[in-house]
């Protein structure tokens, strides 16, 4: 009980005054180019499973002062985007789950320029996306129950990584430097930890998680994840202790830590908001 009441007291400064930004519609996830500081929000904008080519991406700048609502457009009819949710960014490409297709933008252009289609490989409900150290691209699958790994290169390779009910809904994840992945099982609470030719929980068997939906890691090894129906957001520090992270929040989708802006967004998807909250 000190160690929760100390790390309210030590988080509750940055909490007091968090920035919120406003007029996203359906917000899921949230990403920071870690090269350019840009903040990009994915936008569902109607039904999760519907492809009514109207989702959008919303850009941020690095000062948070100018949101281009729109900086990609499904309903421009130059490209799909039906219900944009997880993303990933590498070499100035912006990759997004949309239901059972990743689709690669060219954040500098704004065009489409690639879609990996992976229903051919079970694909339902894309949920979130991350890249290893050596240049892997993982995806969840919420409803197949599956991780998918595509190298991309010269040609797209695909690999189902896994896919059992044992993991009782994956939704976010997260990669360590040293290439550790963690994900979340949704509707199983817990935290799964992955390496080559090893994979096991993090966390105790508990009840009263009831659905969690994202997670990152600071820069010290440190998970944050989100509880998109409790309305919570929790840390799981490195030494194993679990505690909760205070803030007002309704239905945190998606997390992001900024370690080198020392800033956390957090996606409040069901008041089409992203809070901002100063680290320093």
């Amino acid at each position: 009980m000190r160690y929760v009441s100390f790390l309210f007291l030590f988080f509750l400064p940055f909490l007091l005054h968090p920035k919120i930004l406003t007029d996203f519609k359906n917000p899921d996830s949230v990403l920071v180019d870690e090269e350019t500081g840009y903040i990009y929000v994915s936008n569902i904008n109607g039904s999760p499973v519907a492809r009514d080519d109207n989702g959008f991406i919303s850009r941020i700048s690095p000062d948070l002062q100018t949101v281009t609502l729109r900086y990609l457009d499904g309903a421009l009819n130059e490209f799909e985007l039906n219900a944009p949710k997880g993303m990933a960014i590498k070499n100035g490409m912006l990759y997004v789950a949309d239901i059972d297709v990743i689709r690669g933008f060219d954040l500098k252009e704004r065009i489409n320029v690639q879609n990996i289609h992976l229903s051919p490989y079970g694909a339902k409900y894309l949920n979130d996306l991350v890249f290893t150290p050596d240049g892997k691209l993982l995806a969840t699958d919420t409803v197949y129950n599956a991780i998918f790994q595509i190298e991309i290169g010269k040609g797209i390779r695909v690999k189902v990584l896994f896919h059992s009910p044992l993991l009782k809904n994956p939704t976010g994840i997260s990669c360590s430097p040293k290439g550790i992945v963690y994900f979340l099982s949704a509707t199983g609470s817990n935290i799964w930890e992955y390496s080559p030719g090893k994979i096991k929980k993090k966390l105790p068997e508990r009840t009263y998680y009831r659905y969690l939906e994202d997670l990152n890691l600071d820069g010290e090894g440190n998970i944050y994840f989100t509880d998109f129906l409790l309305g919570k957001i929790f840390r799981l520090g490195k030494e194993g202790r679990l505690s909760t992270f205070p803030g007002n929040f309704y239905s945190p989708t998606s997390i992001y830590i900024d370690s080198k802006r020392k800033r956390m967004f957090i996606v409040d998807s069901s008041v089409n908001r992203v809070q901002v909250v100063d680290l320093e």
